[in-house]
């Protein structure tokens, strides 16, 4: 769970990861258009797609099959296709907090909760999701980045002016920048450019 406020750097920093790690992985921008279940549904299974060790014709059918079965079963079958899945695939749900479709949210709760092998999902959110995630707190199933870990440092701030080639910052001006944005990623970049 990626939860901080705009600016912070989230969806960013997530590819860079995915970009490091190389891993087979899909992702999935959310709109407010996507709290249709249904609607939800096909462009969560599109993204499954995109993986290659996944049952596409499988997952197709339970689209096509969506509409005749209760939600409860679809996402019984959901979750027993993608614990099918014979190699390592990351899923990103970006701006998660754009949902607020309750089946949606038992969807995500199901496939989080079912402990499914070769299977992590990444959510993306302004704010926390209303799902349970006390239990993965609990027994360490899950890793949180919130503002305060995404929040820049002096350290963080002279290293970006580095890689940036920008020389012009004294370290008393490095410090006033992180004293000004609070450590926060897009005003630092906005002042930096001006």
């Amino acid at each position: 769970l990626v939860s901080a406020p705009t600016g912070y750097g989230k969806s960013i920093l997530i590819s860079q990861w995915l970009e490091k790690k190389g891993d087979n992985y899909g992702w999935l921008s959310l709109d407010e258009n996507m709290n249709d279940a249904s609607t939800f549904l096909s462009y969560f299974i599109e993204a499954l797609n995109t993986s290659d060790s996944v049952g596409k014709q499988r997952l197709k059918n339970l689209e096509r099959e969506s509409h005749f079965l209760s939600w409860q079963a679809v996402i019984e079958v959901l979750v027993n296709e993608i614990n099918e899945f014979q190699g390592p695939f990351k899923l990103i749900l970006d701006d998660y907090h754009l949902i607020r479709n309750q089946e949606i949210h038992k969807m995500i709760d199901a496939i989080i909760s079912g402990e499914i092998k070769n299977f992590q999902l990444v959510i993306i959110t302004r704010r926390d999701p209303p799902l349970h995630l006390r239990g993965l707190r609990l027994y360490q199933k899950m890793l949180e980045l919130r503002a305060r870990d995404l929040r820049f440092n002096q350290d963080d701030i002279g290293k970006l002016l580095a890689m940036e080639r920008i020389i012009s910052f004294s370290e008393d001006e490095t410090s006033e920048l992180l004293a000004q944005t609070e450590g926060w990623i897009l005003a630092i970049r906005m002042i930096i450019a001006a």
